[in-house]
């Protein structure tokens, strides 16, 4: 099998959502297929010290890819297990602590005794943690893609993610992911790149390692970035092979940049709408604007009969006016529109029909407090 599968990781989360969410990682991400020795599962909890069940729920279907697991799978020291039926196992602390990984702020749970089965193939494996006391326990469900499938063969990146989905202005997280080789080479797309204006550029990286899990820190992230993962490598030094990934960061307040566009930190678009005061009689104008921004037109006709229409123009400083009529009738007795004001226009209202009632608001592009239109009466 060559290709490569995706591997996200959703979450779904019940009971207190006020407490850090935990994170979960399964490693091997690529397990041989029958003929070699029993695997071990490894389930590492993050952020879950109260963790106090983990359960198990793969596929059976013996024509798709599946685990055969012994009758009763091996825990690690401080775990202890039951079965829940066909592909669902539980597990659970003994009053000996479980061991403790390097990660002193996570558990780490190791099942002995599965064995791929004889079909190739990604196969889901749900994880579910239960914290928190019994009166009150949360409960994280969290989806995970395994490989069927000899990893020296077909090696393939599994569990890649961020340690933190979103991060503040500026902040850095870590990548993470599950890879079974130690040869070939870690390549990371940044997109985008805040050292590039162009296309952003792939670039070599060495990731730490330890057994399987290999990460890699971010530097400072100032807007949502989304980091392509390739590894690329020759099996018996001549079939080449390659593993692509991919996940997203976003960042709180972040910049953005759209065209000649561009904000850095939190933006305010609008600034607050000004009520325009009107003439007792068109035509009238109001002073250039001072910035781009928006007029809100609003007429309400309150007659039984007949059809009210007003005039609203827009001259930019340079170039034709534009012309918007506001038609209100006795079946539609309000209408609106919105006319965009580029910097420099002047506003003015041509014509009313009697017994029609116009409002308008200014709408300013920015919070700056002289951006307010002064109404000249006496133009045309």
């Amino acid at each position: 099998m060559s290709t490569t599968p995706k591997t996200p990781t959703s979450t779904t989360t019940t009971g207190d959502a006020s407490a850090a969410e935990p994170r979960i990682t399964v490693s091997p991400g690529v397990w041989p297929l029958p003929g070699t020795d029993d695997q071990t599962l490894h389930v590492r909890i993050h952020q879950a010290p109260d963790c106090h069940t983990v359960r198990l729920a793969w596929p059976t279907n013996p024509t798709s890819p599946h685990l055969a697991p012994t009758h009763q799978p091996t825990p690690s020291a401080g775990w202890c297990v039951e079965g829940d039926g066909p592909g669902n196992l539980t597990a659970r602390p003994t009053p000996q602590a479980p061991e403790t990984p390097a990660d002193k702020d996570s558990l780490q749970l190791q099942l002995t005794g599965f064995q791929a089965g004889t079909v190739p193939g990604p196969l889901p494996l749900t994880v579910t943690v239960e914290t928190g006391p019994n009166d009150n326990t949360k409960s994280t469900a969290t989806e995970h893609l395994i490989y069927l499938d000899d990893p020296n063969t077909n090696p393939q990146i599994t569990n890649y993610q961020a340690k933190d989905v979103q991060v503040a202005h500026g902040g850095t997280t870590t990548l993470s992911w599950t890879f079974p080789r130690t040869d070939g080479a870690f390549y990371l797309v940044q997109a985008p790149n805040p050292d590039s204006k162009g296309t952003a550029a792939e670039q070599k990286i060495t990731p730490k390692r330890a057994n399987d899990l290999c990460t890699w820190d971010t530097g400072p992230l100032t807007q949502d970035t989304a980091f392509a993962l390739r590894w690329e490598g020759k099996i018996n030094e001549t079939d080449h092979r390659t593993a692509l990934v991919l996940t997203l960061v976003m960042v709180a307040k972040g910049d953005i940049k759209a065209g000649t566009l561009t904000a850095d930190g939190t933006v305010t678009v609008f600034g607050t709408p000004q009520n325009l005061k009107l003439a007792s009689k068109a035509p009238f104008a109001y002073t250039p604007a001072p910035t781009d921004g928006i007029v809100l037109a609003d007429l309400r006709f309150g007659s039984a009969t007949g059809t009210a229409v007003a005039k609203i123009q827009v001259q930019p400083p340079t170039g034709q006016a534009i012309t918007a009529a506001v038609t209100a009738s006795s079946t539609t007795t309000e209408a609106q529109t919105q006319i965009p004001v580029p910097a420099g226009s002047t506003l003015r209202v041509h014509d009313i029909t009697a017994k029609a009632i116009l409002q308008m608001f200014w709408v300013p592009f920015g919070l700056d407090s002289k951006n307010t239109l002064t109404l000249t009466t006496g133009q045309k």
